[in-house]
């Protein structure tokens, strides 16, 4: 999903960001941070809505 609509980021951003915000909801449980990071990253509040939601199952 980053790779084809956000493909400014690199693929190392992108690995990096999905580790972090892995991190801050498994570990953490804080799913604002999770979520600021996105917003930040992808620039779209529907598109890291999706994210988050791509990631939860997973955790």
């Amino acid at each position: 999903m980053l790779e084809v609509r956000k493909s400014s980021l690199t693929a190392i951003q992108r690995i990096a960001l999905v580790d972090a915000m892995a991190h801050w909801m498994g570990n953490t449980g804080d799913d604002e941070l999770a979520t600021a990071l996105a917003e930040l990253a992808c620039g779209d509040r529907g598109m890291a809505r999706d994210l988050i939601f791509l990631l939860t199952p997973l955790l």
